[in-house]
């Protein structure tokens, strides 16, 4: 210790002046700790990577001369990578309208729900379950109308125009 000692004040000239010197230091130290965690400069950058640069000066009289001591903290952190997100579309919204000769399969191409068309001649429809096997059918000239219910698999149309949801 003693030997380092003798380095400062040989820099510094006096043994007062190397221990204001010193004391200097310590205290830009401590401001420079402070300034980083109270009021540093942030800066983020290109990734994952924040830099925080704190500078501090500190000047103190010394009879007959002036020491002044300026020190920069630099310190930076990469930080993770934020998580992965997925991100699904809605679904789209329920269809209130078909036509057309087909079939039409309730819950994706057709909702539940009471439909009025102004029919055609010769307008068929019929309701069907998962089996293909009828529920119910009608087939006429003119307006028709026909309520799917929640159970039904499917809707086959022939003849008939667009159905609309009442």
């Amino acid at each position: 210790m003693r030997g380092l000692w003798a380095r400062y004040i040989a820099a510094f000239g006096t043994h007062k002046t190397a221990a204001i010197t010193l004391t200097a230091i310590g205290a830009l130290f401590v401001l420079g700790v402070i300034g980083a965690s109270n009021g540093g400069t942030t800066k983020t950058v290109a990734g994952p990577t924040v830099q925080v640069t704190t500078t501090a000066t500190a000047t103190m009289p010394v009879p007959g001369q002036t020491a002044t001591v300026t020190a920069t903290v630099v310190k930076t952190s990469t930080l993770p990578a934020p998580p992965a997100m997925t991100v699904t579309a809605p679904p789209p919204p329920p269809k209130d309208a078909f036509g057309g000769d087909g079939t039409f399969v309730v819950g994706s191409d057709v909702q539940p729900g009471t439909y009025k068309s102004d029919g055609g001649s010769g307008c068929y429809w019929g309701r069907e379950d998962s089996a293909g096997k009828t529920i119910d059918n009608n087939i006429g000239d003119g307006p028709s109308v026909v309520t799917i219910q929640p159970g039904d698999f499917a809707i086959k149309t022939a003849r008939c125009a667009p159905f609309h949801k009442a």
